[in-house]
């Protein structure tokens, strides 16, 4: 594969269009002028053609590449790169980190590299500039498809269910408590009481209904969110 001029549909032009002008109306008022910056200005044109070599790296380590060997270096390479424009590793860092839609851009760098996984010995030319060529170690490197990653905690709100009390501290709302709320909490986990709950009204009451907060982690070696802390939020009692 081969990125070259700014040619509809290539992916200089949906990279200027994505993540230069945000969107397709900006990006038609000024094309003509992008275009002859391009044509005249190297600097430019290798600033252009080093933020799609950043876009695509950055994206296929969002993917799933994050300790992967060659996406790493490659995006290591990027930095040193850059010096020589110049573009500091810390500005190329901001730039990507201030993105806004991440999961878009994983999405797209993983449709671009897709294609290219058809051939075990196929590159990715960018701009004709061998230090931004994609080599088939990278590529193989990058998840077929996208997959969004699971949020490190969720939280899930239930009204009006059974909790039962193991541990309870009359004078606390944050420490000494701790018990099940059975069908949703059946291993036991730290309670704490929301602000507005008298934990000395409580203290003693093993059973009782209640509107609840559960905060679950994912286990990412399991694949399974288990819960981490039951928020009391009301009570019957």
């Amino acid at each position: 594969m081969f990125v070259a001029s700014i040619e509809a549909g290539s992916l200089t032009e949906k990279f200027l269009i994505r993540y230069v002008f945000r969107g397709e109306e900006n990006y038609e008022n000024a094309k003509e002028v992008v275009a002859k910056v391009l044509e005249d200005n190297a600097a430019v044109k290798t600033v252009v053609a080093l933020g799609i070599g950043a876009v695509l790296g950055y994206g296929a380590h969002l993917a799933g590449g994050s300790s992967t060997p060659n996406i790493t270096a490659y995006n290591n390479n990027i930095v040193n790169i850059g010096a020589a424009v110049p573009i500091s590793g810390k500005e190329i860092s901001e730039i990507l980190e201030a993105m806004p839609d991440k999961k878009q851009l994983a999405k797209d760098a993983v449709g671009v590299i897709r294609p290219a996984k058809a051939d075990p010995d196929a590159t990715i030319e960018i701009e004709g500039m061998s230090q931004l060529r994609i080599d088939p170690q990278f590529v193989r490197e990058v998840p077929d498809e996208y997959s969004p990653p699971e949020p490190v905690e969720r939280t899930m709100k239930y009204t009006d269910v059974e909790v039962i009390v193991y541990a309870s501290d009359r004078d606390k709302t944050n420490t000494g408590w701790g018990g099940i709320v059975p069908g949703v909490v059946d291993g036991r986990v730290p309670f704490v009481l929301s602000e507005g709950i008298n934990p000395a009204k409580i203290h003693g009451q093993l059973r009782f209904k209640a509107d609840v907060i559960v905060t679950e982690r994912f286990n990412a070696a399991k694949k399974i969110y288990k819960a981490k802390q039951v928020e009391i939020t009301r009570t019957n009692i």
